[in-house]
């Protein structure tokens, strides 16, 4: 997730990379679900906008 972001990457390239196959990319649902319940998962999105924002 870093690595995308550190190279200015955003969301959508993100929920590409983090998608399970069949799918092409993880659900907006399931990305906002995620963020709002595990900080595991919403701290390291809050850290990568930082750094694409600095990119």
């Amino acid at each position: 997730m870093h690595a995308i972001y550190n190279e200015g990457g955003c969301d959508a390239e993100v929920k590409v990379a983090l998608a399970i196959e069949p799918s092409r990319a993880m659900s907006n649902g399931l990305w906002d679900d995620l963020q709002e319940r595990e900080p595991e998962f919403s701290q390291p999105v809050k850290e990568g906008r930082q750094l694409a924002e600095a990119w």
